[in-house]
């Protein structure tokens, strides 16, 4: 320091640059007098003890050398005794198990250890921290009993042991009420024994945090809510408490008892509890309709009464919770129609989720819906709505998710809909909308999902359309759709699903169809392609090798199931889960030609689906490589030959057709097969001991044409000339069938829009 000042020249000196230096000489002091704190010697040991016992992968604990307690990394002390205060290593990637010398710490206030993977058991000597204040060790792999000697903790304001699904409770959590300074109390998703809240809960006066979600709770729910006189925070949810909603206290901000059996009415909420936030009732019982009471919380900023059974109609919450950002009614019975004017004013327009699906609403979708400008989310799906899709809805910039899907709605597809360029998902399918699609739609650059099916769009698909390279499943299933697949929508980089079923594509299949890197659902059935499939070289990294195993619906539709949450920065979280099957339906078209051997190769294949077209060739022996196929029809084309052996052995078959080929030989014996009866009809050249009448003898094979049916050489030349007359006429019978049928090609059944 006096350095410093030697070189700062007098005629410099002002007060402006005396009050600076002063200030810099002031926070030097300060801070070196904070990093000069030494750890009081057996504090220290019992830290590097505690080091010990853990692997610090993302080396987080290197900085724990030397004495001086503000290098040591989570690790505040007292600045005079040099004790261990407050220990933080939340989301450190610590594992291992807590070594109980860290009880040494006696003046220890703090102990944050979540977001690890520490295991082994809580060590029952921490209640001995007389003067521990918080004790977070949530979101770890614990094990064992929550030890009763925390008991002894009784400065203790926040017990937080959630999420540690291995953690028991030794049958009895009653101690817990002897902890009078506990504010906050979390113990969901752990692996408790307790039936109900224990009645010493009810001593916690200071209690303002309540986390008991997912512990399998029963009895009354009134005992969780109505009893703690602080509670401001409680969830409850996904438990099985029963009983009807009971008369809330004055403090509570949020109220989540979502995923129980409460039932009976909504209550009609008191004026006086001015300050609750959130309420969520879904996944519940509740029946009538819903209080226009209701609006007068009017410090609600989240609504969810979703998965109940409320009837009639919706009052008009929006108009009168101005602070709403999330009203969630969706899977209930509520009618009626929505109101011009959703909210009356802008200012009552924040709300950023609105979930109106299932429901049985009706009318028009007002155009007054475009005054909701934040507006994130909107999802009125499997409804009654009627008319157009209102232009208006373009002006929402902000819309992520729109879902209309499953109602009435007709006209065409708004052009002012490219406004909402944020849109991540636009679901319109089933309803009566027509006209073509709009080029202008590449402007929706993050769209994932873009399902339009069971419509009446007509047209090719835009080739704009392609620079959407976001895109992960395009459903555009019957439509009335033409034209060829451009090579343009190789951009789809990302696509895991494709669906053009049951529209008026024509042309040859382009040889990058099926080599997506992403893809995992082909299904372009019911159209006029034709051609032979182009083999290709299947890539070992891509979508065909992955996907879930255990998805199989008979069908080959991916199911993507959206959902939205809102984040704490009050932004939607876009959540959907798309179902997707690893299979391939060409069926109901005109290809030709045989199976590829890139095809036979895609080892994660759960479903082929090559009917009604004009196959021709052997089945492929490699076809039974496919381990897991669940479903496989062949059926109404012309593939001849014998039955690969090794097909009535494929364990993963759920479906098997093979009827009406040309099919001969043998029929393996094996029982499996038999479990699909009507999967050989109309393949006349078949014939085995189960089979028909069976095979001419029992050493004869229709394709070998050669049989010892005795020891005199005059007789045998006899039956070979016989047998010989008749393995000829038995040929010229299957080829004349399978040209006729060639010629005369069964009409394809046309599949019901789903």
């Amino acid at each position: 320091m006096y350095r410093i000042c030697r070189e700062l020249k007098p005629m410099s000196m002002n007060p402006i640059s005396l009050v600076l230096l002063l200030c810099l000489v002031l926070s030097s002091s300060a801070t070196e007098m904070g990093n000069s704190t030494m750890i009081h010697v057996g504090d220290k040991e019992a830290l590097l003890r505690f080091k010990s016992w853990l692997k610090d992968p993302k080396g987080s604990l290197t900085s724990w050398v030397g004495s001086e307690c503000g290098h040591w990394n989570g690790i505040t002390c007292d600045h005079e005794t040099g004790r261990v205060l407050h220990i933080d290593l939340n989301s450190m990637g610590l594992a291992g198990p807590i070594n109980p010398q860290l009880c040494e710490l006696t003046m220890l206030k703090t102990l944050v250890l979540s977001s690890n993977n520490i295991g082994g058991s809580i060590p029952s000597c921490l209640g001995s921290l007389s003067w521990l204040q918080r004790l977070d060790i949530q979101r770890n792999q614990l094990q064992g009993s929550i030890p009763s000697e925390l008991s002894g903790l009784l400065n203790l304001e926040s017990l937080i042991l959630a999420d540690n699904p291995s953690l028991l409770d030794g049958g009895n959590l009653e101690w817990v009420g002897i902890l009078t300074s506990l504010t906050m109390l979390s113990i969901s998703n752990c692996n408790l024994s307790i039936t109900k809240i224990p009645d010493s809960f009810s001593s916690l006066s200071k209690l303002s945090v309540l986390m008991m979600a997912n512990l399998s709770l029963k009895g009354d729910v009134s005992e969780g809510i109505g009893k703690l006189p602080s509670l401001k925070h409680v969830d409850l949810s996904y438990n099985q408490l029963q009983g009807t909603i009971p008369e809330l206290n004055q403090s509570l901000v949020t109220v989540s008892v979502a995923f129980n059996n409460i039932s009976g009415t909504l209550p009609c909420f008191s004026k006086s509890i001015n300050s609750l936030s959130l309420l969520n009732l879904s996944h519940n019982l509740l029946v009538g309709s819903v209080p226009t009471c209701i609006t007068s919380l009017r410090e609600l900023t989240v609504l969810n009464l979703s998965c109940n059974s409320l009837t009639n109609q919706l009052p008009p919450i929006l108009s009168f919770s101005d602070k709403l950002l999330v009203l969630d009614v969706h899977s209930n019975s509520l009618s009626g129609h929505l109101p011009p004017r959703i909210a009356e004013t802008s200012e009552n327009s924040g709300i950023i989720l609105l979930n109106l699906a299932s429901n049985q609403f009706s009318g028009e979708i007002p155009t007054g819906i475009s005054d909701l400008k934040m507006l994130q989310g909107l999802f009125l799906s499997h409804n009654q709505f009627t008319g157009k899709i209102p232009p208006a809805i373009g002006n929402l910039t902000f819309l992520q998710v729109l879902d209309v899907s499953h109602n009435r709605l007709i006209g065409s597809l708004p052009l002012e809909l490219v406004g909402c360029y944020q849109l991540v998902v636009l679901k319109l399918n089933n309803n009566n909308l027509s006209g073509i699609l709009h080029p202008e739609l590449d402007a929706l650059a993050g769209l994932k999902i873009l399902d339009l099916s069971s419509n009446q769009f007509s047209g090719e698909i835009p080739l704009p359309l392609a620079g959407c390279k976001s895109l992960e499943i395009v459903d555009l299933s019957w439509n009335n759709l033409s034209g060829q697949i451009s090579d343009a929508f190789t951009r789809w980089v990302a696509l895991k699903s494709l669906s053009l079923a049951g529209n008026c594509f024509s042309g040859e299949l382009p040889s990058w169809v099926l080599s997506f890197p992403s893809l995992q659902t082909l299904d372009l059935s019911g159209n006029n392609f034709s051609g032979s499939i182009p083999d290709f070289e299947p890539n070992h990294n891509s979508g065909w090798f992955s996907g879930d195993d255990s998805w199989f619906s008979g069908g080959c539709r991916a199911k993507a199931v959206v959902s939205a949450t809102l984040t704490g920065s009050h932004e939607l979280r876009v959540v959907y889960s798309s179902q997707i099957g690893l299979c391939v339906d060409l069926s109901e078209n005109s290809f030709r030609g045989g199976i590829p051997s890139g095809l036979l190769s895609l080892k994660g294949l759960k479903y082929l689906n090559f009917s009604y077209n004009y196959f021709f060739g052997q089945i492929p022996a490699k076809l039974t490589e496919l381990k897991g196929l669940k479903s496989l029809d062949l059926s109404h084309n012309l593939f001849s030959g014998e039955i690969p052996a090794g097909l009535s052995g494929m364990e993963s078959l759920v479906f098997l057709n093979l009827s009406y080929n040309c099919l001969s030989g043998f029929v393996p014996k094996r029982q499996r097969f038999w479990r699909f009866p009507g999967a050989l009809v109309g393949n006349p050249g078949l014939c085995g001991e189960f089979y028909r009448e069976g095979c001419p003898d029992s050493g004869f094979s229709v394709n070998s044409g050669v049989v010892l049916v005795g020891e005199d050489d005059g007789f045998m030349s006899l039956s070979a000339f016989g047998i010989s007359v008749l393995v000829s006429f038995y040929a010229s019978f299957v080829a004349i069938f399978c040209s006729a049928k060639a010629r005369n090609y069964i009409v394809r059944p046309w599949k019901p829009a789903s």
